[in-house]
């Protein structure tokens, strides 16, 4: 009995805690596709044959909003560690350079002169809001860059 749990522990410690996170991101995914207004059982979730409404809820539905939460907030997570390893700085946050004012000054800039933008496409004009955030984030961030050269090189004070 004591080999077995020896063995067990042995296995245990040899577990990437990284196993168990992906285990734990498997286990919330399956209880977010039951979530929502028409309720679905774990069952149906894990159910891979025959034709249902449960399926097609997940699938046309609820599969992609996961997945998009899924890539936001990986992405989301590795920009602010990118952030913290380039400032050297574990509390750095888009404010620090002012890449949150410049998305303000472009979101600003839409909904002040939304009317000035009017030779857009049709298609664009439900993000216009986002697109000018983004372009007033992205002009801040090259203009501190290019501040912040000196002599060809960055510093990051």
């Amino acid at each position: 009995m004591s080999e077995l749990v020896q063995s067990l522990t042995k296995v245990r410690q040899s577990i990437s805690p990284y196993l168990y996170l992906f285990i734990l991101l498997g286990g919330i995914s399956v209880w977010a596709l039951t979530q929502g207004a028409y309720q679905i059982s774990w069952f149906s979730v894990l159910q891979t044959t025959g034709y249902s409404l449960d399926q097609d809820i997940i699938i046309d539905v609820r599969l992609p909003r996961l997945l998009m939460a899924m890539l936001v907030g990986t992405t989301l997570a590795v920009s602010g560690a990118l952030m913290q390893a380039l400032f050297r700085n574990p509390l750095a946050d888009p404010g620090l350079v002012g890449v949150s004012s410049g998305a303000a000054l472009g979101a600003a800039v839409a909904i002040v002169g939304g009317v000035a933008f009017g030779g857009l496409p049709e298609a664009f004009a439900p993000y216009l809001l986002s697109l000018c955030a983004f372009a007033g984030g992205l002009l801040v961030t090259a203009l501190v860059y290019r501040l912040g050269r000196r002599d060809g090189q960055i510093h990051v004070a």
